[in-house]
Order: C-alpha cells, then structure tokens, then sequence
C-alpha cells in the first residue's frame, strides 16, 4: 500500500462521516445514498491507481468501458450510486467538470494509488505484471498486421475494380505506410499498452506528464505527437525480433519543384520511415508467398468460417457482418482478403462462393449444415445457438427481403393503428366499456410483395393464424419479437389471431422459397396461403367472405425502392412492374367497398422517409376514394404509412 495505517485509518474516517451525512442522488431526491466504509477505500484506491496510470487524469467513460473494470465499479458502487457522484463526493481526490464534454476527472491526490495495480488486475507479483504486459504488447502487434493486412486487401479490391472499368490509377499504391497514420489506427491498443508500461517502477504517462492538467486525451493530435518517439522504438524493438511479421524501411520522398521551374527551387530528397508487412516485401521481391501464408493456419480460417456460418443460419450473408459477429472469424484472418484465401485454397472451403453485389463483399453457402437445436450440446462450447434464417435467391433477394427487425416494427406500426381505430370506437360507443364484442378481429391479413417472406413471417407473428394460436418455438429466429409488448396489448385490447393470411409473390422461384421459408419457421399451408400471381391479379381473388361484420382486412404493400443512387432522385415514382402503387391502392380500396359487411381495410405501406405523404393522399383523393390516414411514423430510413378505408355498408 501507497500510505501507512494511520493515514489509511483517518481517511477512512473522513470518508464515513461524508457518508453518513450524505449527498442527495438528484437536487429533487432527497434519499440519501450510502456506502460502507471497506466499499469505499475500494473504490478510492481502484479509481486511483488507474487515473494514475493515465498521467493523473482520464476520460470518466473510460475507466469502466475501456480497462475491463465495469463489473467491479458497478458491484462496489451498487445500483443507485453513478461513477460521477462517487467522484464528485470526494473533491479533494478528484476534480470532475460536468460542463466538460466528455467527462475528465482529474487526481488531486496520490494518497491512494497503489503500485503495483493488485486493486485493478487481482496480481501481486511482478512476473504477474510482466505477462500482463507481455500479452497487451503481443495484443498490439496483432492489431498493426491487422490494420496493414486490412489495408492491402482494401487496395486489392480497389485494383481489381479499377481493372474492369479499365480505369488509370492516378497514383501507385503501395504496401508501406506512414507510422503517424499507423499510430492513429491503433492508438487505442498501444494507450492500453502504455499505461501498463513501468519505467524504474514508476508508470510511462506519470513520467510523460508534469501535472495532471497536462495529460492529454488519447488518440488526438497532441496525444500522438508526444508519444511518436515511444511508438517508434516498440516498432523498432519489435522488428529485431525473430520472425517478426513487420520492417521499417527508408523510403525517398521528393520535395520541392521539378528542374523545369520558374522560382529556379531545386528538389530535395530525404529519407522517410515507412512500416510494411514482411509478406508484402516478399510479394515485391517476387518471392513465394504460399508458404508464408500457411504460417497463420488456413484450416484455422475454414474453421471459424464454417462455425460462423452455421451458428448464422444464413445462405447469403455479408463479409463484414460475419467479422463483426464472430470475433474467432476476425481474429484466425487477421486482416487478410477473405476472398483471396478462398480463391486459393478452394479445397479448404468447400461449398463456398464469394461475390461481390453493390460494392459490398457476400459469402454464399451451399452446403446444407446441420442446425444445433440441442442446448445441452452447444455448437462445442460456443456460446451461440444457431439460428433459423430465410433462405434467399441470391444477392437481390437478400436485398429484397425485409429483415426481421423491419417487419417486427412495421407490423406494430399496423397493429398500433388497429388499437387506434378500437379505441376510438369504444369512445364513441357507450357500451364499449361492458361489451367484448367491439373488440377488433382481423379476418384477412395479405402481403401483396411477399418475396422470400421476410413480412409475412412478421405478420403471422404479430397476427397468427387461426391454426396457430400461438408462435412457434423458435421465435428467436430472423424476427426479434417484443412479447412484453404483446402482453400489453392483450391486457388492454383483446386482438384475436388473424383468420386468413395470404402472401402474393409473382417470381415463382421466390414465392417457392417463400412457402419453404414459412414452414421452417412452422407455418403449414393451411396457416398461411403463398399465392403465385401478380398483385394486381390476386386483388380480385382475395376471400372477401371471409372477412365479418365489424372486422378489419389488412394488406401490406412494400414497393420496390432502394439501389444506390434512390435517395438522389428528385420526383420518384414507385412502380409494381406497370402499376403505379397508387393504382394497386385504388384498385384495392375499390375491391374492398363492394364487401357487403361493416367492415374496414387497412393498407400500410412501408416507404422510404422521403416518400411525399402528403401527395401521395391528394392522389388518392383525386381518383375519388374516401379514407383516413391512421398512421404515419419515421423508422430509421424508412417510413411506415397507415390508410383506412370502409366498405360500402359502413356508415360514415
């Protein structure tokens, strides 16, 4: 310990007695937070020793999402104590400004910091400490090659590219880089791996800095320029190791004009540092980079990619969301192509294509794996199960299809509006409160752009079947489903299974997929009918008897919009083949007046969030149609509309 037992003892004191006396957890709250006095030295010497690393001060935030120490703070400080009224209750240890943003808390006193860190890291010994060390250092060394490795592959991708547009590069790209840029990709880890760093016993950042209102935040301008000549050195000692992955080397840069200039300046060479990958040098040299490359374990690779695949469910998934999902996938590439291993090793990877749509790199599956259902046997420890997707055609079917989270929100967009349109009809009816028959009943659900059947899966979720009362077991799957929610509204509103639901697909590959896809997630054909028509074709044939007297019919309509330049167009217009969506509407609302019954239909359309609402209506209202807009409600980059319209024998 830093102090001797008096001080400690006294401390501890002062410490209790503030305490006792208490702060108010908010101006308005006048309950009293309190600590008991170990809880409290704790603390002090926790949050001490790591702002002392810092150079005596640090990023509040930091403290508890950056040095892994999160479950502690929070299991001293308890549930109602923040980080910032602790801080802020011993002002004369440490100095929190809250105008400051972010939050900076600065160390007044060293009275409690602890050397070594037995408070932070649970280690006493100094070989402890050591392999600590050892680890962040190797930690960082990893990230550099990642950061190079990622760099080469995104400049690989950038020359073929430019090879099938047959475009000129305007300049030579090359596999060296600038130890400044290096410095600001990974200055996280080597902050990480400084603050641990100890010269003569004492911390690197308590030798850098004079004061505590000298330290700067890590990761700026002046932070990377104090800490370049240390940056340097690690690089420096990291290169004589043997079989170091990275070199420095001396590349000449020009600077000045050309000998042709009219100022008569003569150019000046010098000599720049540069750090590239040792693999890199061999490519350069045309030496044999196979066996190099076999060095960081493709079967390791193949592996993870394999596990990831099957824990995903997916057929069609994109690269980058698979690296951020699967942290073993990530780490066994390092920063390598995927592609380029795949295209180079096809034996390792076997049912496995790589393409490329919009710009964004895709891994297509097409072998059938078997899906781990057991939770006992959980995909040999990993701590994922694997999930149920939808199966798409390809890369514009992926696109196509809506996603669980969207369909999820859409869908409560439209049952949101039916538990508007309940309401509004127990206001107007006196005796709403004592009858359960006013309660709204959903007799058709249809989805006129079905795809694959992302929506549909949404819609027998939020609406199910009258086969299926309830959802099936794996609701987990492709749509995140809010049962809390659900709740809510069954205490509140009773709204009963949909009778009928139908989904209308015109690709008849797709509308096949769709089917499949409902009875993986274990919707018969007798709970959801998958038509195979146009649209506007299936209009007609929709079982108006089926829907009753004072019941709802809802239909979906998610238009083709999207690609990459949509948001740049002036005057969209919003086609289903040859149909205006305006004339699907219309075509819609006129079918559904000659229903004999009080009944109404609801029609949600989900747009992109420049959609004009408000034209779109005036359009609708010239073609003479009489409705009310329910719901209109901004989701993401998306917006979900709500129009009702009555049948013919529902009074105005």
């Amino acid at each position: 310990m830093s102090n001797n037992n008096g001080n400690i003892s006294t401390t501890t004191t002062s410490v209790t007695t503030t305490i006792i006396q208490g702060v108010p957890l908010r101006r308005h709250n006048p309950h009293v937070v309190t600590l008991d006095a170990d809880k409290v030295l704790r603390l002090l010497e926790l949050l001490s020793t790591e702002i002392a690393k810092d150079g005596g001060a640090t990023v509040v935030v930091s403290i508890k999402d950056w040095y892994g120490l999160k479950p502690k703070i929070e299991q001293l400080l308890g549930k109602r104590m923040k980080l910032l009224q602790f801080l802020e209750r011993h002002p004369k240890i440490f100095r929190v400004d809250r105008n400051e943003l972010p939050h900076v808390v600065h160390l007044l006193s060293h009275e409690h910091v602890v050397v070594p860190d037995v408070a932070a890291t649970g280690m006493s010994d100094d070989d402890d400490d050591d392999d600590n060390h050892n680890k962040q250092q190797k930690a960082l060394v990893e990230q550099i090659c990642y950061v190079l490795r990622r760099r080469n592959a995104r400049l690989s991708r950038r020359r073929q590219q430019q090879e099938k547009l047959s475009v000129t590069p305007q300049h030579e790209d090359r596999p060296q880089v600038n130890i400044p840029w290096l410095l600001s990709q990974v200055s996280t880890l080597f902050h990480l791996y400084l603050r641990n760093h100890k010269t003569d016993g004492t911390f690197f950042y308590r030798t850098l800095y004079a004061t505590h209102d000298d330290v700067q935040l890590p990761g700026s301008k002046p932070w990377q320029e104090l800490v370049f000549s240390e940056f340097y050195n690690f690089l420096r000692q990291e290169e004589q190791r043997p079989n170091s992955s990275i070199r420095i080397v001396q590349e000449t840069v020009q600077y000045g004009h050309n000998q042709n200039n009219d100022n008569g300046e003569s150019t000046t060479t010098t000599q720049k540092p540069r750090v590239v990958l040792v693999e890199d040098m061999d490519h350069e040299e045309g030496n044999d980079t196979t066996e190099r490359l076999d060095e960081f374990d493709v079967a390791r690779v193949a592996e993870a990619l394999f596990l990831a695949i099957q824990v995903d469910g997916a057929t069609h998934i994109a690269v980058s969301l698979l690296l951020h999902r699967y942290a073993e996938l990530k780490h066994s590439l390092g920063g390598r192509n995927l592609a380029t291993i795949v295209q180079q090793y096809p034996q390792e990877f076997p049912g496995i294509e790589i393409y490329s749509y919009l710009g964004e790199t895709f891994v297509k599956n097409t072998l059938v794996l078997e899906r781990n259902t057991d939770d006992n046997n959980n995909n040999n420890g990993n701590k994922f199960h694997a999930r149920r997707r939808m199966d798409v055609d390809g890369a514009t079917g992926l696109f196509s299809v809506a996603s669980g989270k969207w369909g999820t929100a859409i869908m409560t967009g439209m049952k949101e509006a039916i538990l508007q349109l309940q309401r509004k009809r127990q206001t107007l009816d006196d005796t709403a409160s004592t009858s359960s028959n006013n309660n709204l009943h959903v007799s058709l659900a249809v989805d006129l752009t079905a795809s694959v059947g992302g929506m549909t899966l949404a819609m027998a979720r939020r609406f199910p079947p009258k086969q299926q009362r309830q959802e099936p077991d794996d609701a987990a799957g492709d749509v995140n489903v809010n049962r809390d929610d659900d709740e809510k509204d069954t205490k509140s509103h009773t709204l009963t299974s949909a009778t009928k639901i139908i989904a209308v697909e015109i690709d008849p590959q797709r509308a096949q997929l769709c089917q499949q896809n409902m009875e993986k997630f274990g919707y018969s054909q007798e709970d959801i009918e998958v038509w195979n028509m146009d649209a506007m074709e299936a209009i007609p044939k929709l079982p108006l008897q089926s829907v009753c007297n004072n019941d709802i019919a809802m239909a979906v309509i998610d238009p083709p919009w999207g690609g990459v330049h949509y948001r740049l167009e002036k005057n969209p217009t919003f086609q289903m083949g040859p149909w205006l969506l305006q004339d699907v509407v219309e075509k819609l609302a006129l079918h559904f007046q000659q229903q004999q019954q009080q009944s109404l239909l609801l029609v949600g359309l989900r747009m992109p969030v420049f959609f004009d609402v408000d034209q779109f209506s005036a359009t609708l209202q010239e073609r003479n149609l009489v409705f009310q807009r329910e719901l209109v409600r901004k989701l993401g980059f998306q917006l979900v509309v709500v129009f009702s319209f009555r049948s013919s024998a529902t009074s105005s």
